[in-house]
C-alpha cells in the first residue's frame, strides 16, 4: 500500500485558528521556516512550524508527539 500526501490541511489546530491548506505534490525537500506575525520580537516562534509538520502525524496516528523526542 502507498500512501501520498498531497496537501496539508490545517484549522484549529495549534497556531492554525482559520483554515490553512499547504500544497506538498511536487515539492521535493522543503525547508520549513515561519514569521510570527501576531507578536513583535517573537521572531519565528509561535509561527506554527512544528504544528504543520505534526498534523499528518495526529491525522494518520492520533498522536501529536514523537516518543523519541520527546521521552514518552
Amino acid at each position: 500500500m502507498d500512501c501520498k500526501l498531497e496537501s496539508v490541511e490545517i484549522e484549529a489546530f495549534g497556531a492554525f485558528l482559520g483554515p490553512v491548506k499547504y500544497p506538498l505534490t511536487d515539492r521535493g525537500v522543503r525547508i520549513v521556516s515561519g514569521k510570527n506575525l501576531d507578536s513583535m520580537g517573537a521572531d519565528s516562534n509561535g509561527a506554527g512550524k512544528s504544528t504543520l509538520v505534526m498534523a499528518p502525524l495526529w491525522a494518520l496516528t492520533g498522536r501529536h508527539k514523537i516518543p523519541f523526542l520527546t521521552n514518552s
